[in-house]
């Protein structure tokens, strides 16, 4: 019997209560040593990963060599072993409401990654993703759907869904998507170039004064005057600390929640959007047909 370690057989252990199929014990030996090597050395490079694993082996370059070929093997469904992690961490966590990121990687200008993770505690862990060859980050909804749609089967029932994206995401098709197929919440930045429609006067986006620190709440309006998708909200906010407008759709009513830079966006998002009806009042410079509530930070 090969020695091992202890962090070695509580992994080996853990995995081996998942719902993996392993084509072969030594797939699932080898990922052991590769977990503990990216958890002692805290990266990712498998040369580094040698000096952790116990074994005869007396040349770094034997480990890298196992570890590639583990990685390149055909016969190791890294996508289904993957979710079988994936669920049984998300059936433990007991949670009623899961924030989702949607995101694209574009990778060495040949490749896009498009993926969606689960937000917890500042960090995204994905959950699914899909590789495209092409060099922009720009992806089409199909594709955006399929990452989804695989998400969707790894998730617990009966937990409510937040869908949270930056602007390039911002498309009325995707909401209706959101809305309609996978009965998800949502919260997506948008641009200012956008406009909005609320008592049926159109208004950009950028046509909103917005002082440091302060935030806007609209009523139910529609985005989009090419293709208006109805019956949305929407959040207006001044970033202090980095001087940016933010303005976020959402399905929900919206109130005001500053969270750190770590809340689980990307892209930094400072401003988490929760569904409770607010009051209304005026903000300044917006004429008398755009109410909403006005916050100064």
């Amino acid at each position: 019997m090969a020695p091992t370690s202890r962090l070695y057989d509580a992994l080996s252990q853990y995995l081996s209560q998942c719902e993996i199929q392993w084509q072969d014990a030594r797939h699932l030996q080898t990922l052991c040593w590769m977990m503990i090597g990216m958890i002692q050395s805290q990266n990712v490079h498998l040369g580094g990963f040698g000096v952790y694993v116990i074994s005869r082996a007396q040349v770094a370059q034997s480990h890298q060599r196992r570890f590639r070929r583990w990685l390149s093997n055909r016969r190791i469904n890294v996508i289904a072993a993957h979710h079988a992690l994936i669920e049984q961490a998300l059936s433990e966590w007991s949670q009623k409401r899961l924030y989702l990121s949607l995101d694209t990687t574009v990778v060495w200008n040949c490749f896009c990654i498009v993926w969606v993770g689960v937000v917890d505690r500042g960090r995204t862990v994905p959950i699914a993703w899909r590789v495209v060859a092409h060099s922009s980050s720009t992806v089409r909804l199909w594709t955006i759907q399929r990452v989804l749609r695989q998400a969707q089967t790894i998730l617990p029932d009966g937990v409510a869904i937040v869908l949270l994206a930056d602007r390039g995401f911002a498309d009325g098709k995707l909401m209706k998507y959101l809305r309609e197929n996978l009965s998800w919440h949502f919260r997506i930045r948008i641009k200012r170039s956008f406009q909005f429609q609320y008592q049926g006067q159109w208004r950009k986006v950028s046509s909103i004064p917005l002082q440091p620190g302060q935030a806007y709440f609209t009523p139910m309006v529609s985005v989009g005057k090419t293709k208006p998708y109805p019956n949305v909200y929407l959040a207006f906010a001044h970033d202090k600390p980095s001087g940016e407008d933010w303005t976020i759709v959402s399905d929900g009513r919206t109130c005001k929640r500053l969270l750190n830079t770590d809340s689980g966006f990307r892209s930094s998002n400072p401003f988490w959007i929760s569904s409770r009806t607010d009051s209304i009042s005026k903000p300044p410079g917006c004429g008398t047909s755009l109410p909403s509530r006005t916050y100064a930070g």
